[in-house]
């Protein structure tokens, strides 16, 4: 069961009432548990309470509008604590716009926010459908990872006497997954900046400065969209690295240009240790969808485009 946890302002608790309506039926099948501060009972220290669930929770539903960009408390504690653990990948955001303001230039204007493209709930001609196209995002945003069979294959990427395994403990993305993830989202099977991704280049420089192969990528399609939020990166060397913050896409569907031991699936994060068993370990993969640089482009054209992405 997923803890649910909702930051917003008292002016507007009707509209956030109207959610927790709304997401009864997730509440009945076990799927949810919701928490808010009108939880906190007689007696209970208000701030501490907060703060706990606050860390507890895996989706964070920030109920945005005026009065919530004015809160110092929605914004400085709560919104901060949140976006913390979003980075961190403790627990993901959601936006939730509920009425007309600069959400944009907030801190979590780069998150795709719900409802669809934005539009503020109480802009809608029909309410209950604005809260179930917010119902159906955090559906969507629910744990559904699958779990992997250990597969043991030779290495095939140069590199002397390595294997390529996958931790029987580990759950992930598999390529179904994923393109199940982007139907779910009425998304493309592929992301569609691919060929403009800083982070996608800078995951070829990586993998060709370790192995010693060179794939320039090829800027056919305007200017570069730069990398943001967690760097990409690899620390180690021939004995042993770790490597976090690719490109899911190059690992998923360009298996001869990344480290095949972690390829085959939408690997971010990744280890290989020579004198370890299995040498290679997938530690997280991801969807497109989730990336900073897809969602701050997603935003900014739905934006400009009134909706359409």
């Amino acid at each position: 069961m997923a803890r649910l946890f909702f930051s917003y302002c008292h002016a507007d608790e009707a509209l956030r009432d109207r959610l927790g309506v709304h997401l009864s039926l997730l509440t009945r099948q076990g799927a949810i548990e919701t928490w808010h501060d009108r939880r906190v009972t007689a007696g209970e220290e208000f701030a501490g309470s907060i703060d706990a669930e606050l860390n507890r929770a895996d989706i964070i539903l920030l109920l945005v509008s005026p009065d919530f960009l004015a809160s110092n408390y929605c914004y400085d504690v709560e919104m901060s604590r949140a976006m913390e653990r979003n980075e961190a990948g403790e627990a993901r955001v959601i936006p939730v716009i509920l009425r007309h303001c600069d959400w944009l230039h907030a801190p979590f204007g780069r998150l795709l926010a719900a409802p669809r493209d934005g539009k503020p709930i109480q802009s809608w001609p029909d309410l209950d459908e604005a809260f179930l196209d917010v119902v159906q995002k955090i559906r969507d945003a629910l744990p559904r990872t699958s779990a992997v069979k250990p597969t043991i294959t030779a290495s095939d990427n140069g590199m002397p006497d390595l294997i390529t395994a996958i931790s029987a403990d580990i759950t992930m993305y598999r390529k179904e997954d994923y393109f199940k993830r982007s139907r779910e989202l009425c998304l493309p099977f592929r992301c569609p900046i691919l060929d403009r991704c800083g982070r996608r280049k800078r995951t070829f420089e990586i993998v060709s400065n370790c192995d010693g192969l060179g794939f320039p990528i090829q800027d056919d399609h305007g200017p570069m969209l730069p990398m943001q939020g967690e760097e990409a990166y690899l620390v180690g060397g021939a004995n042993n690295f770790f490597v976090s913050g690719t490109c899911p896409e190059v690992a998923l569907f360009d298996e001869s240009r990344f480290f095949s031991g972690l390829s085959g699936y939408p690997t971010s994060r990744g280890s290989y240790d020579k004198y370890e068993k299995p040498k290679y370990k997938v530690i997280q993969t991801s969807h497109f969808s989730e990336c900073v640089e897809f969602n701050s482009y997603a935003n900014q054209k739905a934006t400009l485009k009134n909706g359409n992405i």
